[in-house]
Formats: structure tokens, C-alpha cells, sequence
């Protein structure tokens, strides 16, 4: 166990340094300050977080365990959504391609985080709100707007049963759990065919959940899509280059079952650096639009809130190589 001393101002940039190592598996908080420990939930990027009790005896569908970037990709085992990541649907026969097609020269992907930060800042009713508005707007055949529409009401129905709030799990008196879904950030969707309906509901999926999109077509591009473009929707359109599956931005892949370049894109994630990121080809509805979230499991020690707050303000006082005040040592268990 390491004990860092910081100034308390710091608080912020120690926290984005341990989420640039890339390992996210477990965070331990301890603080007498309810509002301090839950800014620090919110802001680290772990898979669990335990507040004010030891980082242990994860127990299945209490605390359900798993990391994300570099210490995995999810699912969390013990959780809701695990089974559903055990499942497969059924084979479909089509042909895999055995290298990417070729492509012309183009610049580099630029993504600016700015329109998904603002994105991820306002309600869910929000986004459901903008999200109609611009599909309202899109131009498109009778039968295309309907089925966008009937997949938008039950997309969104279903975003609402989970994401409106935390999930509450059970647990012994004295003990808070609760199961947080997080967007995944930006995430690429390919495009290598007339793949409509699962496209739609990939736009829509990440879309309501907080997450930006980039969608790189092989081929041409809908007219309706460069139209969401122009919008204030965090989503890009381009044309698609394999070098984009190694951009340190990304956060994912997304691609239809039956997409022939599945399998060249695995082996781009695999090999390319940083953190793990899963390829996403659910073939559509609840199950597409879980893989959407990150897990983030929050257990609290409720009967330790509160207290002696004196303890958490003491001063660095002491003279360099002096011993801490006594109230900072038994605190830090010295």
C-alpha cells in the first residue's frame, strides 16, 4: 500500500493522472466528506469503487466486478447485463474479407472533444429531446422515417428504464451498492454496405446514451446522414481508413454481425496500442444498446459519513522530517 501526500488543490490533477495510467479495476476512498467522496466516484475511471470500507470480497449481484481500459472491457461479472454477454446469436454464413479494401489518401482523424463534453453534461430527457427534434427534420422515404421512429420510441423507452438513475442492488444494513452506467465516449461505427436498420439503431444507441459517433463509410455515404452532420450532435461522418482503429481517442468499435471486415477489425484492436476497446456487433435492440455503457459498481459504508470533518482539514504545520500531528498519523492508520 502507498501513501501520497498532495495538497489538497491537487485533488483534480491526481485524479487524472491515475486515470492516464490506463488501469481502471478498483478504487478505495476514504472520507468523512460525503460530497468529496462523491465527486471522486464520479470522476475516476474504474470499474469499482469502494468508499470507506476495505476493497475486497466482491460478492455476485451486490458488487458486480470488472475493470475497463486496460484492466478489461466488461462485462462485470455477478452484474444484470452478464448473461446476456454469454449469449451468441445465431450463425449467419457470409463471407469474411481477408484484407481491407484500398483507399484514398486522406488526413488524419480529427476529433474534437468539445460537442461530446457538453453532450454527456446535460439530462437524458435532454438528448432524447434533441435526438427528436433532428430526426424530425431528416429527410427521408415514408417507410425509412417510420422505422426510425418506432426504433427511436423503443430505444429511447428502454435508455429510460436504465439510465434514468443508478441501479440499487442489494446488501447487509450499513452498506450502500448501486450499479452506475457511464457512456463509453467516442465510438466508431464502420459502414460497408446497405446496413440501414442496424445503422439506426447503432446512431441512436450510442447517441442517447452520452457517447459520440463517428461513422467511416466504405463506400457511399446517405444523404440523411451528412444532414445529422451540420447539426449539434456529437457525430462525424467520414470516409473510412483502417489507421483510424488505432486513433487514442476512440473508445470502441461498433459493426453489424454480418459485417464481412469483423474479423480484420479485431485483429486491428488487438494490436493496436493502449487500452483494450471491445468490438461491438450486437445485431440490435436492448442488447446493442447495453454494450453502449460502461459499469461502474459504488459501494458505500453509510455508517461512516460524517464524524470528526476536523480530521480531514488538518494542516501540514510541522517542520520538514518532523513527525505528523497526531490527529493526521491515526487517521492515515500510522
Amino acid at each position: 500500500v502507498h501513501l501520497v501526500r498532495f495538497a489538497a488543490a491537487e485533488l483534480d490533477q491526481v485524479v487524472a493522472q491515475i486515470n492516464s495510467t490506463g488501469f481502471g479495476l478498483t478504487a478505495g476512498i476514504h472520507s468523512r466528506l460525503a460530497e468529496r467522496a462523491d465527486k471522486l466516484a464520479r470522476q475516476l475511471q474504474v470499474g469499482n469503487v469502494y468508499i470507506n470500507r476495505n476493497m475486497v470480497g466482491a460478492v455476485v449481484g451486490v458488487q458486480p466486478f470488472g475493470g475497463r481500459g486496460l484492466s478489461g472491457t466488461g462485462p462485470k461479472a455477478g452484474g444484470p447485463l452478464y448473461l446476456s454477454r454469454l449469449q451468441k446469436p445465431a450463425a449467419t454464413p457470409h463471407s469474411m474479407q481477408s484484407c481491407w479494401p484500398a483507399v484514398a489518401e486522406q488526413p488524419p482523424l480529427t476529433v474534437v472533444n468539445r460537442p461530446l463534453q457538453s453532450w454527456q453534461t446535460v439530462t437524458l430527457a435532454e438528448r432524447e429531446r434533441q435526438l427528436r427534434s433532428v430526426l424530425a427534420m431528416l429527410k427521408l422515404p415514408g417507410e425509412d422515417r417510420a422505422e426510425l421512429e418506432r426504433l427511436a420510441d423503443t430505444l429511447f423507452s428502454q435508455a429510460r428504464t436504465w439510465l434514468a438513475r443508478p441501479l440499487g442492488l442489494p446488501g447487509p444494513t450499513g452498506e450502500r451498492n448501486e450499479l452506475h452506467f457511464e457512456p463509453r465516449g467516442w465510438l466508431l461505427y464502420l459502414v460497408a454496405g446497405r446496413q440501414h436498420r442496424h445503422l439506426y439503431q447503432a446512431l441512436l444507441s450510442a447517441l442517447i446514451s452520452g457517447n459520440g459517433l463517428i461513422i467511416a463509410c466504405l463506400g457511399h455515404t446517405p444523404e440523411w446522414l451528412k444532414a445529422m452532420q451540420q447539426t449539434a450532435l456529437p457525430l462525424q461522418i467520414v470516409s473510412f481508413n483502417p489507421a483510424f482503429l488505432a486513433h487514442p481517442a476512440l473508445s470502441g468499435v461498433i459493426s453489424s454481425p454480418d459485417c464481412g471486415y469483423n474479423a480484420l477489425v479485431q485483429q486491428a484492436l488487438v494490436t493496436r496500442p493502449g487500452a483494450l476497446l471491445p468490438l461491438i456487433c450486437e445485431p440490435g435492440g436492448q442488447r446493442l444498446l447495453q454494450r453502449m455503457w460502461l459499469e461502474k459498481t459504488l459501494t458505500v459504508n453509510t455508517t461512516a459519513i460524517g464524524g470528526n470533518a476536523s480530521l480531514m482539514l488538518i494542516e501540514d504545520s510541522a517542520p520538514s522530517g518532523a513527525m505528523p500531528p497526531q490527529g493526521l498519523a491515526s487517521a492515515l492508520g500510522a
